[in-house]
Order: C-alpha cells, then sequence, then structure tokens
C-alpha cells in the first residue's frame, strides 16, 4: 500500500510529504510540463494543419452552397417554363377535345333532326292512312244505316199492304 493515498482506500492514510513523495511529485510535474512543451509544440502544428483544413472546409462549403442556390433558381425557372408548356399544350389539346366535341355533338344533333324528321313523316303517313280508313268505314257505316232504313221503309210499305 503506498502511503501516499488521501482517499481512504488502503492502510492508515499517510502524508504525501512522507519518504521524499514531495520531491518526486515535483519531479514528475516538471518532467511532464518539459514533455508538454514538446507535445504543445507539435500540437500547434497539428492545429494550424487542422486550422487551415477546416478554413477550406468552410471556404468549399461557402461556395457549396451558392452553387446550390444558383442551381435551384435555375431549376425554378426550368420548372416555371416547363409548367407553361405544358398548361400551353393542355391548353391546346383542351381546344381541339372541345372542337372536336363540338363537331360531334353537332353532328348528333343532325343525326336526330333527320331522325326526328323520318318519323315525322313515317308518323304522318300513318295517320293519313287511318283517316282514309276511317272514311271508308265511316262511308260504309252510312250505307248500312242507308240500307237499313231503306229496309224498313220497304217493310213498312209492304206490311201496309199485306194488311
Amino acid at each position: 500500500e503506498p502511503a501516499g493515498r488521501r482517499d481512504g482506500r488502503g492502510g492508515g492514510g499517510g502524508d504525501v510529504r512522507r519518504r521524499g513523495g514531495v520531491r518526486r511529485l515535483r519531479d514528475t510535474v516538471l518532467e511532464g510540463a518539459e514533455g508538454e512543451k514538446a507535445d504543445v509544440q507539435e500540437d500547434d502544428g497539428e492545429l494550424i494543419n487542422l486550422a487551415e483544413l477546416f478554413k477550406k472546409a468552410q471556404e468549399e462549403k461557402t461556395s457549396s452552397l451558392e452553387s446550390n442556390q444558383a442551381l435551384q433558381r435555375k431549376l425554378v425557372e426550368y420548372l416555371r417554363t416547363v409548367k407553361k408548356s405544358d398548361e400551353q399544350k393542355d391548353a391546346e389539346k383542351s381546344v381541339t377535345d372541345q372542337d372536336a366535341r363540338y363537331f360531334k355533338c353537332l353532328a348528333q344533333v343532325n343525326e336526330l333532326r333527320d331522325e326526328m324528321a323520318r318519323l315525322r313523316s313515317q308518323y304522318d303517313k300513318t295517320a293519313m292512312e287511318m283517316k282514309k280508313r276511317f272514311e271508308d268505314k265511316e262511308k260504309k257505316a252510312q250505307e248500312i244505316k242507308d240500307a237499313f232504313i231503306e229496309f224498313k221503309r220497304w217493310k213498312e210499305v209492304g206490311s201496309a199492304n199485306n194488311c
């Protein structure tokens, strides 16, 4: 157990100054300080390199951001022109479609008018035929009526002669 421990571990808990601990501690600190100076000089060189690399990376980041923004602006312009041309194509297509639909509807209207004229002619013909048949039947009914009246007269005259 080292005599210099003060953390409560170990036996007895001696003082650091015992057994030349102060001298050893001082020598260790001095050696560490001289070693740190050498390490600091090496670290300074690395720090300078790192600082240069960091500065270079920041410059690249800035230029990349500027390039990105410029490209995004170009993309927005391109998408606007593409959208406009698509809208124009859609508008032209829409006009063409509307013209085609209009002519199709117009053809259907003409076809339906022709169908209506044909049906009207057919119904007029049927009505005329029915009217003629009605007149013929009415004429025949009148003839039958007249014949019946004549028959009754003849029967009355014949019955008056027989009495």
